[in-house]
């Protein structure tokens, strides 16, 4: 399953990317090509893993690094985005569909502004979930696109630049 992604802000920012995957197109064949490639002490690494750890419970433990790595980026993304001088003004929107063959399609808003801005990652992630979750876009893939994004997002904007991004998921 895939999703697509559409980004646009002030001033002059846009992103557009489709057929994203979600989490279930990790396969272990691929988890473990990328272990074939670490380099040239990967025989002994591999004998200590194999040694230690069951396979099941070494692809969980890589699974959760990465669900990790992806829950740091977003939080990144979303804190950067705030320390804009003009982010207090700001926004964030995100718009969720889920098309649907034989009947109408699943719809979600949420917008999120940056004030109070105590933890804006955890805030920003408490005002999209619900709408995620309506739109069955509840996954890492989705998440890791929008810290994409908001990373790119931040990288365009200049010092003054207003923090308004918004950001359609469609699957």
């Amino acid at each position: 399953m895939s999703f697509d992604i559409f980004a646009a802000g002030t001033p002059n920012f846009h992103f557009s990317r489709d057929n994203n995957p979600d989490d279930d197109v990790f396969s272990t064949a691929e988890v473990l090509n990328i272990l074939s490639a670490l380099g040239p002490h990967r025989n002994q690494v591999g004998l200590a893993i194999e040694e230690t750890l069951a396979p099941d419970n070494f692809l969980n433990a890589l699974k959760k690094l990465a669900e990790t790595e992806v829950t740091h980026l977003f939080n990144s993304a979303a804190g950067f985005l705030a320390l804009q001088k003009r982010a207090r003004q700001g926004w964030i929107a995100i718009s969720t569909r889920e098309t649907h063959t034989f009947w109408v399609d699943t719809t979600g808003f949420s917008k999120y502004t940056f004030s109070p801005g105590s933890n804006p990652g955890r805030e920003l992630f408490k005002a999209i979930k619900k709408d995620l979750d309506n739109t069955d876009m509840n996954n890492w893939g989705v998440l890791r696109m929008i810290a994409i994004v908001m990373t790119l997002y931040k990288n365009h904007l200049k010092e003054n630049d207003h923090v308004m991004l918004s950001i359609e998921l469609t699957n």
